[in-house]
């Protein structure tokens, strides 16, 4: 499993299941529970989403029988697997439920005291809260598992500081604040070197690729791609001569670079070395990682205006989250459908391309509830614009105020390029209305925003 030979671990945790069975006979067994947790871990891995929470599930009620007169340490590991599972559902609130009641019942096991095992549940509520764009409270919790590291581990460097400073910079990645996140991944790398006295390191990796995708969202191409071809070295040396999935991650970042430089022809080479190396990892099966690549390849292709494969792609990944995801709002299917949506816009298709930013947002709004949340203001900044074009003008103004008053409370007391875009999108419409003055004002205000923000 660690070596990312997920088949192969499923075939030996089930031949570990029968054992344990045929010694249970029928009864509550806690070697069962244990195997059957292991699957649901495997089956979660394989993109295998029932099955995992099935075995979840019939782990959790075997432990809660056979310790039914109190907490234990066993219950509560069950409780933060199926709170995982739901984080990997994109059921962000489902997993903070799950989280929650794990934490609290390591708090009673242990009391006051320190545990790894607490920091690690603070940390993973920092994650969900992270992913509901709960920035504060997500910022809150990392910092939480971070301090009670440093005082487990005094004085030292541990992975699993490391892997706050790395959380903790994922959140201002997340926020828009790519040099806060930039030193934060580069304190998680120079520890995570001197723990493993720079070696190739799994971890070393990541923290490349992470600093990768910093440099490219601040716009810092040629640094961006730079890191991307270190993990990926470092990858392909950690796993030689066998796909894997980081290999294949660090493929996809260096297209995605490619793309933003506008180096269209390497990032579809880059992506589609990617998706052929997952579909070789999970052949004929569905894979979030899969669908990911065909989603950037559409991107790609719809940049070099080859629009029928761009819709083709993005059609190919929506089927598979929607299988993935089946039942479900995902992320990754609003991105699907505000990225066809981007492609009817290209080619001047306002109507369709609006239709689909209105699915978009709908899944959006269904998975952040009452929520404020950087897709959400996406979706309404594009049918702003769309409708812009459309000729509805009122509407346009609407969906740009809605877009700039979220933008505004998520980077409150700060100014950001969101924020500028909103205020432009604002301004235009603004303008084909015929209000001038309200027009030129908010050009104003964008202009000196944007000279006040660091240059690309």
């Amino acid at each position: 499993y660690a070596l990312g030979e997920y088949s192969a671990a499923n075939e030996a945790l089930e031949r570990s299941l029968a054992l344990n069975e045929r010694r249970a006979a029928g009864h509550d067994f806690l070697d069962v529970a244990i195997s059957l947790g292991n699957l649901g871990n495997v089956a979660l891995a394989l993109g295998e989403s029932a099955r995992a929470l099935a075995y979840y599930q019939r782990s959790l009620a075997i432990k809660q029988r056979l310790f039914a007169d109190g907490d234990h340490a066993s219950v509560a590991w069950s409780l933060d697997s199926i709170g995982a599972f739901h984080g990997e559902m994109a059921e962000h609130l489902k997993a903070i439920e799950y989280r929650d009641m794990a934490l609290a019942m390591k708090r009673r096991l242990y009391g006051n005291t320190d545990q790894p095992s607490i920091a690690t549940s603070l940390s993973a509520l920092g994650y969900h809260h992270g992913e509901l764009a709960k920035y504060p409270q997500a910022n809150a919790y990392f910092e939480s598992a971070l301090a009670m590291n440093q005082r487990l581990y005094a004085g030292l460097d541990h992975p699993s500081i490391a892997a706050n400073f790395s959380s903790l910079a994922r959140t201002h990645y997340r926020a828009g604040d790519y040099p806060k996140a930039i030193d934060l991944h580069d304190k998680s790398l120079a520890m995570n070197e001197r723990l493993y006295s720079k070696a190739d390191h799994p971890n070393i990796a990541s923290n490349l690729v992470n600093l990768g995708a910093d440099y490219r969202a601040l716009g810092d191409l040629p640094k961006a791609i730079g890191y991307y071809e270190k993990a990926l070295q470092m990858n392909e040396r950690l796993y030689p001569g066998r796909d894997h999935s980081k290999i294949a991650g660090a493929l996809g970042g260096m297209g995605s670079a490619y793309r933003s430089q506008g180096d269209h022809d390497k990032a579809v080479a880059y992506t589609e070395k990617a998706l052929a190396m997952n579909q070789r990892l999970y052949p004929g099966r569905d894979s979030p990682g899969i669908a990911i690549n065909l989603g950037n390849l559409g991107l790609s292709y719809a940049a070099r205006r080859d629009y029928p494969k761009a819709i083709a792609n993005h059609e190919l990944s929506l089927a598979m989250n929607t299988r993935l995801y089946a039942g479900a709002g995902h992320p990754d299917i609003a991105w699907n459908y505000s990225s066809i949506g981007q492609v009817y816009a290209a080619q001047n298709d306002y109507a369709q391309a609006t239709m689909f930013y209105l699915k978009a947002l709908a899944i959006n709004e269904s998975i952040y509830p009452k929520a404020d949340h950087p897709n959400i203001a996406s979706n309404l900044g594009r049918l702003g614009y769309e409708y812009g074009r459309l000729g509805d003008q009122p509407k346009s103004i609407l969906f740009y105020e809605r877009a700039l008053a979220m933008n505004e409370r998520l980077h409150a007391g700060r100014d950001h390029a969101e924020i500028v875009r909103s205020l432009r999108g604002l301004a235009a419409a603004q303008g084909k209305l015929g209000n001038a003055e309200a027009a030129a004002r908010l050009k104003e205000r964008a202009e000196a925003m944007q000279r006040r923000l660091p240059a690309p």
